[in-house]
């Protein structure tokens, strides 16, 4: 398994460099053009929720990228040291907005469910942890949930 990480301040002046890791490591794992698309969109957007929903209570506000790469499929690590925020839920105030009315943004989670093949959530120490993982095939497969084959599963824990 190779890995490879950026770490940027969680400000929407660091999306430009999280979009460049993405697409420089998904050219290195040979992702077809489609795969590619669709990480850097779910990947932009849930950077912009973390950056618009968190902050830190103690001083500068973080994201850390951890891409993993195995034979059949990728996994994205994306933490920061935010308040708790799991960008995977429905905000709040979107709950009760009639779907034909939404406003541009807040779409992760239907982005993930479209365009992820396995995601998880959990908060620890003082930290959010999501763990994305993209079949490189064209069938379904992820590591996310720990177990192969499941598609779509989603996870959220949070702290004890």
């Amino acid at each position: 398994m190779e890995k490879k990480e950026l770490c940027v301040p969680a400000v929407f002046s660091s999306l430009e460099k999280i979009s460049d890791f993405i697409q420089q490591q998904a050219h290195q794992s040979r992702l077809n053009f489609k795969k590619t698309w669709e990480l850097m969109l779910v990947m932009d957007e849930l950077c912009c929720s973390i950056i618009s929903h968190g902050r830190s209570l103690s001083g500068k506000h973080v994201l850390f990228l951890r891409w993993e790469e195995e034979p059949e499929y990728i996994t994205i690590q994306l933490s920061d040291n935010g308040i708790p925020f799991n960008p995977l839920l429905p905000y709040p105030e979107e709950k009760e907005v009639v779907e034909e009315t939404k406003r541009l943004g807040g779409m992760g989670p239907h982005l993930i469910e479209k365009m992820i093949d396995s995601v998880s959530y959990h908060r620890e120490n003082g930290y959010n942890f999501l763990c994305l993982s993209k079949f490189k095939g064209k069938r379904n497969h992820g590591n996310c949930s720990g177990k192969k084959g499941n598609k779509r599963k989603r996870q959220h824990k949070e702290e004890v």
